[in-house]
């Protein structure tokens, strides 16, 4: 993950992308965590383990072992963060290390592939035109996940039909933000 620190970026979404792009190759999600300070004049972006925060169980007694969910995309706690400082001089967006006692390490295995939790919409958003994400599309979860299987690229054979689907929808509530009722009458 050192990597991280030797790349700087002329813009801020490069640089999380960036991140992001290194800790998914080494098997870890990262997250933006919080801009200082918030809002749209923001110099300092943290970032953080997608498994960072507090783990809080929603387990029920005595559910049989089968039927338990997979504890190894939920949070332990992560304590790896860093920073993306904006030198406003030469409007370059630089890694920090956060200087503490073990922000630079995982407290977790790396993710096996596909588990990390915003890859499955990275994937499909790479190839948004071609998976019927493009305005005024109205394709069905399935006929996307058909149309994906041909895709050359690997990564894409571990979306499954409930990701394609979770993705349609956000892609439909980002498509009708700011929009009222009469706006569908008319």
């Amino acid at each position: 993950m050192d990597s991280i620190f030797k790349r700087s970026h002329s813009a801020w979404q490069d640089a999380v992308a960036g991140a992001k792009q290194i800790g998914k190759e080494n098997g870890y999600d990262l997250n933006i965590h919080k801009k200082k300070p918030s809002g749209r004049d923001f110099h300092t972006i943290v970032i953080r383990c997608a498994k960072g925060g507090p783990y809080i169980s929603s387990a029920k007694e005595g559910v049989h072992e089968t039927k338990r969910r997979k504890t190894s995309t939920q949070k332990t706690g992560c304590p790896f963060h860093f920073k993306l400082l904006n030198k406003a001089e030469a409007s370059i967006w630089c890694p920090q290390r956060i200087i503490s006692d073990n922000a630079n390490e995982h407290n977790h295995r790396p993710l096996e592939p596909g588990a990390a939790p915003s890859f499955p919409r990275d994937v499909i958003y790479e190839g948004n035109s071609t998976y019927g994400l493009c305005p005024g599309s109205r394709l069905m979860p399935r006929q996307i996940l058909m149309e994906s299987q041909n895709d050359p690229n690997p990564d894409v054979n571990l979306v499954t039909g409930s990701d394609v689907n979770n993705v349609l929808m956000l892609h439909r509530r980002n498509e009708l933000a700011g929009k009222t009722a009469d706006a569908y009458t008319s």
